[in-house]
Order: C-alpha cells, then structure tokens, then sequence
C-alpha cells in the first residue's frame, strides 16, 4: 500500500546516516481510513491513534508524544494499514 517504499528503504537509510523523520501525511491523505473498528487489536481506543503512534515509535522519528508503540505493536500496526 501506501508509502512501504519509505518504510522499507528510506527510513532505514535516513537512520544510517544519522538523520531524522518528519511525517508529512501520517493517514496517507485519507487512504488509511478509516481502519479497523475501535476495538481493533492494537488495544487503541481509535485506529488514528495507533497510526499516530506508529509513526512517532518509527526509530527515525525526531519528535513523538506519549508513550510509543512496543515492537509488536508497532509491527501489528504497520500489518493491519497494509
């Protein structure tokens, strides 16, 4: 789907050279709503949250708020916006 390119490539180079992530467009413009119901599996009360906190726990992400995802979260996330 949406921006795996950069996930898979871009964002592991940009951690390489030292550099950090700004995300431009985090629901993909809309292409990655809504998403799975609120009782989702990823235990979030609404899938823009656990998208919002996917992109922050993102390693190269230079900014976040809250607490970020763990790994399996993290993974199940990007899983389920495929």
């Amino acid at each position: 789907m949406v921006g795996h390119a950069v996930i898979a490539e871009v964002l592991p180079l940009a951690g390489d050279l030292g550099l950090g992530m700004l995300a431009m467009r985090p629901f993909a413009e809309g292409k990655l709503l809504p998403g799975p119901a609120p009782e989702d599996p990823t235990g979030y009360a609404a899938w823009t949250e656990a998208l919002l906190r996917w992109t922050l726990s993102t390693p190269q992400a230079t900014a976040g708020a809250g607490r970020p995802l763990t790994r399996q979260q993290w993974d199940l996330v990007h899983r389920l916006a495929r």
